[in-house]
């Protein structure tokens, strides 16, 4: 076999120099390598140069002749290393350029400056070489780029970084032999179709093009800049909008000025930025959509939106969504001072107007038409006839947008076309009914293909029903989609549905800071006031933003008493009045939050407005010299925004609070809030270390209770109401779906379950089986980790809930029923003592039940309810 050393010694004499002196420093100890990654680099030289073409063999010659101080001349060294990788295998490619790079660092690291087809970008380096590969100028030109954008001081180094190796994956994508001018390239890269040719998912396109436009503003500021537009003091960049109409940026331009733009109305800056920025973004959206616009666009501006009868901005209504071609039209109204918006667009367009709020709600009803003309009259002249007569109906604008919504979705999916030709409405009767049967025969189908959800199909069969009643046509009750069992076992809590305690406590307490805050506007107090009402209460969110201040009522007696009566008004129960007593002794009623809205906060607001009609309204304010009342559209959004901005970390939702039963958890805190007013100085996690505390002579009752009803329930087993909690069972314990069991075999509770369920099995039953009891059980034991809160939580929303709905038509009173509620409140309990011990991993236990659902360790308690009706 021949040597490694007298193989390259033979190849090239200078190289094998090069070599021993580097073995000499080796010995010497000047360089700390090992002599065997030494010979492995001489054996990468040897095979390159060994399986180099011959026909290329020239390119080696100075190599051969002078060593490695032929490298000194960086460009003979480049087109070394471009060689090696154009003529020889990957991998000997690899080996041999790693060699010539080991050689010549060691033997002139003063000279050394890292290989040459890489670039260090803030100690990052970043490989050039498949760039190289394609073409050596396009090589050069990328790393001269890189340098001067990296020695720039507009981003972080960071930034930098990310985007430098997004342009190189680009240019890599993009590069051949007729795309070799960086610059072109690049510019061309800013196209959907290139970005998307270079790999870029669709999702990425924006933040790529944002990175692409960054680095080409530093490296060439000559061919390309940032056109960037002030909006009520805020930058909003318009590049792309220069770059295809320039007529249309120098429009907007003018309009920024006026007072809408300025923020003299009151609305958002932020808001005002974000809704032009939206227009801008969806014009330029249907640019590429539709090239006869863009053509108009470039000429016209603005101005194309209303070519051919506002064709454009009637297919930006049908192309986008609802916000985007409303941002479009609102950009164009400014502009032009024309008001357009899809009632005047659109012939086939019903409206909705909620005189309380001024909105207007709309339905399209262009589908009808291409189904049945006839049809889509009678629905037009049944609007008509119904918006005009809503002052007299038990109903308002909302409820009548939402039946003629479903009405048209049940025409539009379950009709068919041949069997209503002609007919009109009266097709709800039309054959004996066999058309309205064929209607809810489709709808129950797709309640169990579970193609439409129970409730959305409720609401066409009530749709269907009001239609009937109106026009005086016979409503068959066939198909029904109800049932009572089914409507329990899918009413099941599920964590998600509710809120727990302390997330009620964390609500409850931020708006009581949110309350004490005396320098906030009038808007943002109302705001948490309503809230707190809310909590109190669990009201709809519209029953409270209507309340009037006729309906707090207030009788004079001679007693001491003071009972104040509340008249509410719920769209729910067919607008009916419900009457709520308050008594004004008590403290914590709501009734105080209603009395303080109306004699405090809103009283000179409502005598300065006193002949406005809203001034009736409990919940108003002004802005802007003009009167305004709450909408119940938004005031959950804004009072979750201000919540989150004390510090809350729960989210603040209406319907949660409602399900919770907040209004009796909030008589449980409210001592608290009372008793610690210094508290709400703090955090919320200081409060309830040093304030919160637990009424123990309510919770010891409780408990009793609870033990009572468990030792009837699960007889002749021990119980008790300590819990254990523990970081790892003992030897021996059982395992079982919400824990452990530490009772020996044999115990006296495995001989009762032994005795009772003897058939179920021919082996001695020596261990206790009953895992309803557990959690109840002397011997339990639980260890606080995120595994055994997930099983918590399924045994008490999914094995639980299976028992509710069996003993769903039992009595209150019954001993089922109280087991039931034992058992529940016992999970709750076990959870809150894991909390206090181990909060992160009950809140991935949290976590995991919320994405998970039920753990795979219950799957075998769970009654299958398929096609249940």
């Amino acid at each position: 076999m021949v040597n490694k050393r007298q193989m390259l010694c033979d190849l090239s004499p200078a190289l094998e120099r090069n070599f021993i002196e580097v073995q000499h420093g080796i010995e010497s100890g000047s360089i700390s390598i090992s002599k065997t990654t030494a010979n492995s680099y001489r054996t990468g030289l040897v095979q390159g140069m060994r399986f180099w073409p011959k026909d290329c063999v020239e390119t080696l010659t100075n190599l051969k002749e002078n060593g490695v101080e032929a490298l000194s001349d960086q460009r003979y060294w480049l087109r070394i290393e471009i060689g090696a990788f154009k003529n020889l295998e990957r991998k000997k490619a690899i080996a041999f350029s790693r060699s010539l790079d080991f050689l010549y660092k060691l033997i002139y690291p003063e000279n050394y400056a890292g290989k040459l087809t890489s670039i260090l970008v803030h100690c990052t380096s970043v490989s050039l070489l498949e760039i190289y590969l394609t073409s050596e100028q396009l090589g050069d030109s990328v790393k001269d780029a890189i340098a001067k954008f990296s020695g720039s001081e507009v981003l972080s180094e960071a930034t930098k970084i990310a985007v430098v190796q997004q342009v190189v994956g680009i240019v890599k994508a993009l590069a051949s032999d007729e795309k070799l001018n960086l610059a072109t390239m690049l510019e061309s890269a800013l196209d959907d179709e290139s970005l998307a040719q270079s790999g870029i998912k669709k999702h990425r396109v924006v933040s790529v093009r944002s990175q692409l436009r960054s680095f080409i503003e530093i490296v060439y500021p000559d061919i390309f800049f940032r056109q960037k537009l002030k909006v009520g003091g805020r930058s909003l960049d318009v590049t792309e909008l220069h770059l295809i109409s320039r007529i249309a940026l120098m429009q907007i331009k003018k309009l920024v000025g006026n007072t809408y733009y300025s923020g003299e109305y009151g609305h958002s800056l932020g808001g005002i930025k974000g809704r032009l920025s939206c227009a801008i973004r969806t014009i330029l959206k249907f640019v590429k959509k539709d090239k006869y616009f863009k053509k108009l666009f470039m000429e016209l501006g603005l101005d194309a939106l209303a070519a051919n009868d506002y064709r454009p901005l009637k297919d930006i209504f049908q192309y986008y969504k609802q916000y985007e071609a409303t941002s479009v039209a609102n950009l164009y109204e400014h502009y032009s001072g024309v008001e357009v918006n899809q009632r005047i667009l659109f012939q086939d367009i019903l409206c909705f107007e909620n005189e309380g709020s001024g909105k207007v709600k709309t339905i399209d009803i262009s589908y009808i038409s291409e189904i049945c003309s006839r049809l889509r009259e009678d629905i037009v002249f049944l609007h008509e006839e119904e918006t005009e007569l809503i002052d007299q109906k038990n109903y308002g604008a909302e409820t009548l947008h939402t039946r003629f919504s479903k009405l048209v979705k049940v025409f539009s999916n379950y009709c068919n076309r041949n069997a209503i030709k002609g007919l009109g409405l009266s097709l709800l009767s039309a054959n004996d009914g066999s058309i309205q049967l064929d209607i809810l025969s489709s709808i129950q189908t797709d309640v169990l293909t579970k193609s439409v959800s129970r409730r959305t199909a409720e609401g066409y069969i009530s749709a269907i029903r009001w239609l009937c009643g109106i026009t005086g046509q016979k409503f068959i009750n066939a198909y029904r989609v109800t049932s009572n069992r089914h409507a329990l076992h899918a009413s099941r809590m599920k964590t998600s549905d509710t809120y727990t305690l302390d997330e009620v406590r964390e609500l409850a307490f931020h708006i009581e800071k949110g309350i004490l805050k005396n320098d906030w506007p009038l808007q943002d107090k109302l705001a948490m006031y309503f809230a707190r009402i809310q909590i109190k209460t669990c009201w709809n969110t519209s029953s409270i933003a209507k309340i009037e201040c006729s309906d707090i009522q207030q009788v004079d007696m001679p007693t001491s008493n003071r009972p104040i009566t509340m008249l509410v008004q719920k769209p729910r129960k067919n607008y009916q009045t419900d009457h709520f007593n308050f008594d004004f002794k008590s403290s914590r009623s709501a009734i105080h939050d209603l009395l303080t809205v109306r004699d405090t906060l809103t009283n000179s607001t409502r005598n300065k407005y006193s002949g406005y009609d809203n001034s009736r309204l409990l919940f108003i304010y002004e802005e802007l010299d003009h009167l305004k009342t709450i909408d119940y559209n938004v005031i959950v959004a804004r009072i979750a925004t201000i919540l989150m901005g004390l510090g809350c970390s729960i989210k603040y939702n209406s319907v949660k609070l409602r399900k919770t039963g907040s209004n009796e958890v909030y008589r449980q805190l409210s001592k608290d809030f009372r008793r610690y007013k210094a508290a709400f100085k703090h955090t919320y996690p200081t409060f309830i270390k040093n304030y919160q505390r637990v009424n123990e002579a309510s919770s010891k009752a409780t408990l009793s209770d609870a033990t009572k009803i468990m030792e009837q329930y699960f007889s002749g087993k021990e119980l008790s109401t300590e819990i254990k909690i523990v970081t790892e069972y003992e030897y021996g314990t059982q395992l079982t779906p919400v824990g452990g069991c530490n009772a020996e075999r044999g115990s006296k509770e495995a001989q009762v379950y032994a005795k009772e369920n003897r058939i179920l099995s021919s082996n001695e039953i020596d261990r206790c089986g009953d895992f309803m009891a557990c959690i109840w059980c002397k011997h339990y034991r639980v260890v606080a980790d995120a595994d055994h809160v997930w099983q918590l939580l399924s045994f008490k929303d999914y094995v639980l809930g299976d028992m509710q709905g069996t003993i769903a038509h039992f009595s209150d009173v019954s001993l089922q029923k109280q087991a039931h509620r034992a058992l529940s409140e016992r999970v709750d309990e076990i959870i809150s003592r894991l909390k206090i011990t181990n909060s992160n991993q009950v809140n991935l236990g949290l976590a995991l039940f919320e994405n998970n659902g039920l753990h795979p360790i219950w799957d075998f308690a769970i009654s299958d309810i398929t096609g249940v009706i």
